[in-house]
């Protein structure tokens, strides 16, 4: 570069991005700016857009390939389709290959459709470990008090009577809780004798006895 008092003379050597400010004072390099930089584009030029665009377009193309092979495929065909298109949703773009693959799958008959579903499901990326079920709350231990009085035997004294037939049969309820007990005669030894009563006996006592002058209390009031 040759310089001249407030002029210069530029070297044809000099590379583009170099200017020389001269003043009478001093001399000093600035670098260039860049257009693109300087209005904020991106510096990235066509060449790099359309290496972008290639590869969606490539992409595009992949995912319909792989969904044409559904149609009208066997059942050997239809594995090979699924590899493919599995391939795809799992590979480094998998997540985009999905998107078009919904897009274009919308278009397709309803059995291209469901067998593409199903690979999607099946190519889906882990939603992470399922939450474990809680666990059950222990039942509440019986209060020693309470599991004794359960396991003492029944005394008179416990039982109320609620029906009683001079010909022979008599009926008795707990004091506490709802069992049901009758006394009646053993025919064979002519002692009374006396046993529990199952729900669905009491049920059937109850309707077979109804309107009978022999209960002590009301039918009703012993539900």
């Amino acid at each position: 570069m040759c310089y001249a008092a407030g002029s210069y003379t530029a070297d044809p050597n000099c590379g583009p991005r170099v200017a020389i400010e001269l003043t009478q004072y001093n001399l000093r390099e600035c670098p260039m700016t860049d257009s693109s930089e300087a209005e904020g584009r991106p510096s990235g030029g066509p060449e790099t857009l359309s290496r972008g665009a290639a590869a969606q377009a490539a992409l595009e193309q992949a995912a319909a390939a792989a969904v044409a092979r559904f149609r009208r495929a066997s059942e050997e065909q239809l594995q090979v389709a699924r590899a493919e298109l599995t391939a795809l949703l799992t590979g480094e773009n998998g997540e985009t290959v999905r998107g078009i693959v919904e897009k274009i799958a919308r278009g397709e008959l309803l059995e291209v459709q469901w067998e593409v579903e199903e690979v999607l499901e099946e190519a889906a990326p882990a939603s992470g470990a399922p939450e474990p079920e809680p666990e059950p709350e222990p039942e509440p231990e019986p209060e020693p008090e309470a599991e004794a009085e359960a396991e003492r035997p029944l005394t008179a004294a416990d039982l109320m009577p609620v029906y009683e037939d001079p010909r022979g049969l008599v009926l008795y309820k707990t004091k506490e809780g709802d069992r049901w007990f009758a006394t009646q005669v053993d025919p064979r030894t002519g002692q009374p004798q006396t046993f529990e009563l199952r729900s669905h006996e009491v049920s059937q006592l109850r309707m077979q006895l109804q309107g009978s002058p022999y209960w002590r209390v009301d039918p009703a009031t012993t539900m």
